[in-house]
């Protein structure tokens, strides 16, 4: 795991399946126990802001790539368009 100094996105290099559920389990606990310790609304929103979303857009990114990847047969998930045209 890395942070891109120039976008500020958290990198997740060389991980297996395995690896980013932990990864993905051990964010969570810490960012809920991190911004539920903050009371004012703005401040948890900036915290998310900085924290949360960069970490989801890095899997966001990892699971794009899998998406093409891997039969849609195979994947459990919907795909970004099912979720898009599902609304």
């Amino acid at each position: 795991v890395s942070v891109d100094e120039e976008s500020g996105q958290t990198i997740l290099a060389g991980v297996g399946e395995l690896h980013l559920e932990i990864l993905v389990d051990r964010l969570l606990r810490e960012l809920k126990v991190e911004t539920q310790k903050i009371s004012d609304a703005t401040q948890r929103a900036i915290t998310y802001t900085q924290k949360v979303i960069p970490v989801m857009n890095c899997l966001r990114e990892f699971c794009d790539e899998l998406e093409k990847k891997i039969p849609s047969s195979y994947w459990p998930f919907p795909n970004y368009a099912e979720i898009l045209f599902r609304v």
